[in-house]
């Protein structure tokens, strides 16, 4: 399996009721850990039990490395992004990781509250097919 090679970032408008915001979509990078826990940590505590399968309010240290250090080979991890007062701030994460046979993969998407029903599952999800292919 060779790496993944994508453009920093892609920008598309995101459906959004009375404004456009403008999303980036970029590989997940590791000086991105402290954005990926403020990511987190801002989820309501249903969505952070449906995509980490446990309560918990914020992600451990260990865990939060490995999320944020994606090889983007065996381990490939994209966030959707957008500006806020000159900050970028999180607003979407999926991820897989190929399993030890090589042939299938586990999956997780995760959208900010505040940003669903904008087709960004979607994206996240057209990403992560492509770069499987």
């Amino acid at each position: 399996m060779t790496a993944l090679t994508i453009s920093p970032f892609r920008r598309f408008p995101a459906r959004q009721p009375a404004r456009v915001a403008c999303v980036a979509l970029r590989q997940i990078r590791p000086d991105d850990a402290d954005a990926l826990q403020d990511f987190v940590r801002a989820l309501s505590p249903a969505s952070r039990q449906l995509r980490f399968h446990a309560a918990l309010n914020e992600l451990p240290a260990a865990t939060l490395q490995a999320l944020a250090c994606a090889d983007q080979r065996t381990h490939v991890a994209f966030v959707l992004s957008v500006e806020d007062g000159g900050v970028e701030r999180i607003v979407g994460e999926a991820r897989y990781a190929v399993a030890s046979d090589g042939e299938t993969a586990e999956f997780g998407i995760v959208i900010a509250d505040a940003f669903r029903g904008r087709g960004l599952a979607e994206r996240l999800l057209s990403a992560l097919i492509d770069a499987a292919r």
